[in-house]
């Protein structure tokens, strides 16, 4: 038995062999440091690493300055998970020896555990430094630069490592996750192709191929890709985890649940995960499920848990679970205001008027998910064609409030003048008012499988004038886009209504009340100015069949209080309000839309504990459209929500002939019902305050042949009034395009 045997079986990797040689070497010769750090190091490569830190630490204290033995000693603490301790190994180490490799490769793998990622970055520098033929090294660097966002630089790292290894397959995926990060998903998946041409097995390759076709809005093709990682590797959870996100985004919802349940039982504390099933449930509206996703992440507190600020406080808002609320919103506002982090806006509108909170809000969300890239310049501003061009966008033109409030602009559009282009970004299969635009429209552009710069291409190809984003910062939305300058004017319009807070929106559409000119400061965006904000489709469908109170669950002698708004809208504030007036006006009752059982238990508890009894609150089920509007015939008088406003809602009960109170805030969200109000002639029925609110909706209570003729009055001007005089708002919207365009360089 020798040494140099032990070593040479070790080399060969014949370990067991080598360790019992080792073993009888060390009996022989106790103080003999080389033999224990090389059997250290063989426990290292058969991941035993506390015997391998023993026998480190032995030969150590033989011979304390070997920067080998502190190099393999932080290489097993690695193993161990003891980061901090494995870390002042190496740092001993590259002290002893500057010109170390290994040490300051292996301190820069530390150090991005750690997620000090410019100290790795610094580390894996040092390890090129003085070997520069190192492509491990290389890559790595490339990854704690991407960690960093220094993406071209990371990118350089990456063909660097190629450079020195053009078969090195790790180094080509990396190198398409820097590309997809650059957002060239294309040129990512030939990377992750090549991956795969020399490492038919690589699973990671296929996920992060799955994830680049996901950015191109393939999600057909990214599924066939997750699901063939899944064939190679089983327990792969992100894979599970981002094939449940694409199948949610498909409406699949009980294929993503399956999957993403895969993940949670391979993976307990994946923060991804319960990040996923958090928001899974809260669209599918099982919220106390989702509800649990969301103390788990409180209870990780890593990098993704931060973000559950913003769902939590959804949530409890759409289930109207007020405990504690308080303590959410402060939450938020101290991660816009403090933090200077980004958070969902729509609930925000719900929240709060503030017009400097909501403003910082929108720029830093749109900062971070949609930042300004005009890719290539624009050029040929204005279409040489005799008619301009308009493109309209939105992932909503279905069944949705955006189109029902839109359907008779498109029909309306001046088409001597107006070339009209409709891109539709959603996933839902067209019905039957998409098919309504549709046969409006010059074009309808169904692009919810077109990438981004197939989309710009699309658009530019055209040469639009004018793109309106019907979406701003919802669901569905596009604003990537419109972040690489589809028109020469940008506008945000209906979708969300406030400022985005971006560079490239130049306009918001607003009218006198809505923005007025003292306001006007809390946008990003130029107001572009209309008689009435809304558009409004005169061709509702509203069923001829009356219910009967009766029908409905409510008494034919009570005063019918409504208020159909989404339910996340209500406060605690204005339920109280609520409250005051109906224990003002004994025969009243309270009509809410009833989503969700949580949330009528949630209402009726407030209810009990404000001292009214739970039974005078009724809940309405969602129906179809056309039964909704019939529904209004049967209330007295509509509640509006603050700080957010109904929208369609109110003029759908102020087309059906309702009533409606509301008062005014300093946001587009809060000024709305005023605006609307303003346009059918009734400005009487915005009040100041609450104060004024409440007493506005116990005096309507008294004064019956008052509400008659305010019913009579609506009923009457219909036909007539600003808000749903359509030909007019098409008229003065096509005005505004004309003006704008003019004051084009181009024109």
């Amino acid at each position: 038995m020798s040494l140099k045997q032990a070593f040479a079986l070790h080399q060969q990797g014949r370990l067991a062999e080598a360790e019992a040689i080792y073993l009888s070497l060390i009996k022989i010769q106790p103080k003999q440091h080389q033999i224990m750090l090389l059997l250290g190091a063989l426990y290292i490569q058969a991941s035993k690493f506390d015997k391998a830190v023993n026998c480190i630490n032995r030969s150590l204290k033989l011979n304390s300055d070997n920067p080998q033995g502190h190099c393999n000693l932080g290489a097993a603490l690695e193993g161990l998970d003891r980061l901090e301790s494995a870390l002042a190994s190496l740092d001993k180490a590259v002290i002893l020896k500057a010109d170390y490799p290994l040490a300051w490769f292996n301190r820069g793998n530390v150090l991005t555990k750690l997620k000090r990622y410019e100290l790795a970055a610094q580390s894996y520098a040092q390890a090129c430094h003085f070997m520069p033929d190192y492509p491990e090294a290389w890559m790595n660097h490339g990854l704690a630069l991407q960690s960093l966002r220094q993406f071209d630089d990371a990118l350089l790292s990456q063909e660097r490592a190629l450079a020195l290894r053009p078969d090195y397959a790790e180094a080509l995926c990396n190198k398409g996750n820097t590309l997809l990060d650059l957002k060239r998903s294309k040129d990512a998946i030939s990377c992750y192709k090549e991956a795969i041409a020399l490492k038919p097995d690589y699973a990671n390759a296929f996920y992060n191929m799955g994830n680049a076709l996901n950015s191109l809005k393939r999600p057909l093709e990214a599924i066939e890709q997750f699901q063939h990682a899944l064939t190679l590797d089983p327990n792969f959870v992100q894979v599970y985890c981002n094939l449940g996100a694409t199948y949610k985004e498909l409406h699949q919802f009980e294929a993503a649940l399956t999957c993403l349940q895969n993940a949670i039982s391979l993976d307990p504390e994946d923060a991804d995960v319960h990040f996923n099933l958090l928001h899974l449930y809260e669209e599918t509206k099982q919220f106390e499920q989702a509800i649990v996703h969301i103390k788990k992440l409180r209870s990780l507190r890593n990098e993704k848990s931060l973000d559950f600020e913003g769902p939590q406080l959804f949530i409890k808002m759409r289930t109207c679970d007020w405990q504690d609320l308080t303590q959410a919103i402060e939450a938020v506002r101290l991660r816009v205001f403090e933090d200077k982090e980004p958070t969902e806006l729509l609930p925000l509108l719900a929240i709060s008027d503030e017009l400097s909170f909501l403003k910082q809000a929108a720029a830093q969300y749109t900062a971070k998910n949609y930042p300004s890239q005009l890719s290539t310049p624009l050029t040929n501003l204005i279409s040489s064609y005799e008619r301009i061009a308009i493109g309209y966008f939105s992932s909503d033109f279905n069944h949705h409030a955006v189109s029902i409030l839109s359907a008779e602009l498109f029909e309306l559009h001046d088409r001597s003048k107006f070339e009209v282009h409709v891109f539709y970004l959603g996933h839902a299969p067209r019905d039957t008012t998409a098919e309504r635009i549709a046969a409006a429209v010059d074009h309808f552009w169904e692009c919810r499988h077109i990438d981004d710069e197939s989309l710009l291409t699309l658009a530019r190809q055209y040469k639009l004038s004018v793109a309106v984003d019907l979406n701003g910062a919802t669901a569905g939305c596009r604003m990537s886009v419109f972040a690489m300058r589809l028109a020469p004017i940008q506008i945000n319009y209906l979708g969300f209504p406030g400022s985005v807070g971006t560079d490239y929106h130049d306009y918001i559409i607003a009218d006198d009340y809505v923005v007025p000119d003292n306001l006007a400061h809390g946008y990003t965006e130029e107001i572009m100015r209309l008689p009435c904000f809304q558009v409004n489709d005169r061709k509702r469908k509203v069923s001829v069949n009356t219910p009967t109170r009766s029908d409905l669950g409510l008494s034919g002698t009570a005063m019918v209080y409504c208020c159909f708004n989404n339910t996340y809208k209500i406060s605690p504030i204005l339920f109280d309000a609520w409250m005051n007036i109906l224990r003002q006006v004994e025969h009243g009752v309270l009509w809410l839309l009833g989503d969700t059982p949580s949330t009528q238990l949630n209402l009726q508890r407030c209810a009990a504990k404000a001292g009214i009894d739970p039974q005078r609150l009724v809940f309405a089920s969602r129906v179809a459209y056309e039964d909704y509007m019939a529904r209004y015939r049967c209330a007295d008088v509509f509640l509006d929500t603050f700080p957010f406003n109904a929208g369609t809602t109110a003029s759908d009960a102020l087309w059906m002939g309702l009533p409606l109170i509301t008062y005014s805030g300093h946001s587009y969200a809060s000024r709305m019902a005023g605006s609307l109000l303003h346009a059918v002639g009734l400005p009487e029925l915005i009040a100041s305050d609450i104060h004024g609110y409440q007493a506005l909706a116990v005096e309507l209570s008294l004064q019956p042949e008052r509400l008659q003729e305010l019913r009579r009055r609506l009923i009457d001007m219909r036909d007539s009034c600003l808000l749903f005089d359509t030909p007019r708002f098409t008229r003065s919207l096509e005005s505004a395009y004309l003006e704008l365009i003019k004051q084009l360089p181009k024109y």
